[in-house]
């Protein structure tokens, strides 16, 4: 079954982040960059990472591992691009818990 029809029929927001193994395509694609492009062709998402307010002050990040070829030492690890380290930290900047925000981290 397509993922993105499977959760598309519960007719909910939903949000997602890419791990090693969505980016395993390796008979299908050549790098890691284009089947993450692929992946986030997929679900119709502009970059790997997101946020979301939730609540009152509480938001819901999101970010993605980008590497599984090009890991340097096992397509087991995480890897979070500078891009998405940069924006993390604008985030927590821009909420911070002295002004009472609450942040989940995926």
């Amino acid at each position: 079954i397509d993922a993105r029809a499977f959760l598309d029929t519960f007719t909910l927001p939903y949000e997602l982040v890419s791990g090693n193994h969505d980016l395993e395509g390796l008979d299908e694609f050549h790098t890691d960059h284009a089947n993450l492009e692929a992946w986030l062709q997929c679900f119709h998402k502009p970059h790997p990472h997101f946020s979301r307010q939730i609540g009152e002050k509480t938001l819901m990040l999101g970010v993605s591992t980008v590497r599984f070829r090009d890991a340097p030492y096992s397509s087991h690890e995480v890897h979070i691009d500078d891009q998405q380290l940069q924006w993390f930290e604008q985030i927590i900047k821009d909420h911070p818990n002295e002004d009472g925000w609450k942040i989940i981290v995926f």
